[in-house]
């Protein structure tokens, strides 16, 4: 609060060696604060702002300055303030328009308290994919859903695509907004993504994602944060203090209309919200009560798949060794009055709609809460990997979800 900080530097060097004249040494750029987790408390959060920046490394010897460069300082590698995310938008986009010339088209579907653009990117095979998702499948689905199924059923619909939406709300949850971004570029440049799974007798093991034969059945929708204004001030309320999460409902921020509105506009069949900070890597489908108006038995059965998948491939391709998802944890409790769990068995229920993951259940998404223990890379890494396994989940059962 009164910016005082008296404690041992944490930038620090070491190591430092002269070989003929040349200089050697490490530069450790740790945590400020004394702390080894950024994300906890919640002050630490707006404080670790005030540093960011890119500053200039000097070596100074009697005065004069021999050497220097510029120096980018984050809370972690991948991090971006929101000033670089369009930047950088367009630069992947540039991209891959000579790489591979898959369709990708950023808009902004509103503005924040502030005036700042809402970003949305549309990534898919071609324009025809989402053209026909927009001008036919999806009326179809709201208008005569029973006709859809057969024509589906029947091969007379032909090609489709159902879209998969990546969502971040409350951007001091530093990670979801990074790993939104990583994602959209490995899908735009890349051929293909090879990551570890974890299997059902446990052992490791290597999966692929073909990122061509993915986009054959799905197309994806990157809202990189809701809340601009958050990232700037590095708050997870927006600029007139609203947590975003809580409006989805009533929709009396602009934010909120502005996404509730998409939703609406593409109902998504997976929409998957990146969050933090829970002790445990966590993955909501919720725990119960539920909420009447969402077709539970319709969503229920695959989106703990979903979560399982996402939960395996998060923590198989990082330092983390257990993930929980709080549906199946009050299950395993219901049954087992002696179960104990390592984590959250009760508390992440969907019985309000005021949730943007659980809003997209009442427009039939696999609604999904990710949760990641920290604000770094590595938690970072497990929301890359988990939206993989999302991806593959939903494009190798596409027909199935999509019929629900």
């Amino acid at each position: 609060q009164d910016r005082d900080y008296t404690g041992a530097p944490f930038i620090t060097v070491s190591h430092v060696k002269v070989t003929n004249g040349k200089v050697h040494a490490n530069i450790n750029f740790d945590l400020p604060y004394d702390t080894d987790n950024l994300s906890e408390p919640r002050l630490q959060r707006p404080l670790y702002a005030s540093l960011m920046g890119t500053y200039d490394l000097a070596a100074i010897v009697n005065g004069r300055v021999v050497a220097h460069a510029p120096v980018k300082l984050t809370p972690y590698d991948s991090f971006r303030t929101y000033d670089e995310l369009k930047p950088e938008i367009d630069a992947v986009t540039a991209k891959a328009a000579q790489k591979n010339n898959r369709y990708i088209k950023t808009t902004s579907i509103g503005k924040s308290v502030e005036g700042r653009d809402i970003y949305l990117t549309v990534l898919a095979k071609d324009k025809a994919s989402v053209d026909k998702y927009q001008k036919v499948t999806h009326p179809a689905m709201l208008n005569d859903p029973k006709k859809l199924q057969a024509d589906i059923k029947s091969g007379a619909f032909g090609d489709y695509k159902v879209p998969i939406w990546l969502n971040n709300i409350h951007p001091n949850e530093a990670p979801g907004v990074d790993a939104i971004m990583n994602y959209f570029k490995s899908m735009a440049l890349d051929k293909s993504m090879t990551y570890d799974t974890v299997l059902p007798n446990g052992k490791k093991s290597k999966t692929t994602l073909n990122i061509d034969d993915a986009l054959k059945n799905v197309f994806f929708l990157f809202v990189y944060t809701d809340n601009p204004d958050g990232r700037v001030h590095t708050t997870r309320s927006n600029a007139e203090d609203f947590d975003l999460n809580r409006d989805n409902s009533y929709q009396t921020q602009p934010e909120t209309r502005s996404v509730t509105e998409q939703i609406a506009k593409w109902s998504p069949l997976s929409f998957l919200d990146m969050h933090g900070f829970d002790s445990n890597f966590l993955i909501e489908p919720s725990t119960p009560p539920h909420n009447p108006n969402v077709e539970y038995d319709l969503l229920i059965d695959h989106m703990v798949e979903q979560a399982k998948a996402m939960g395996e491939a998060g923590i198989a391709n990082t330092k983390y060794n257990y993930y929980h998802i709080p549906y199946e944890e009050h299950r395993k409790t219901a049954e087992d009055p002696n179960y104990v769990s390592k984590g959250t068995a009760s508390g992440w229920d969907d019985a309000s709609a005021a949730y943007t993951a659980a809003f997209a259940m009442y427009h039939g998404a696999m609604g999904h809460t990710l949760e990641t223990p920290e604000s770094n890379e590595e938690s970072t890494k497990a929301l890359y990997y988990s939206s993989a396994a999302a991806a593959k989940y939903v494009a190798g059962k596409k027909e199935e979800l999509f019929l629900n």
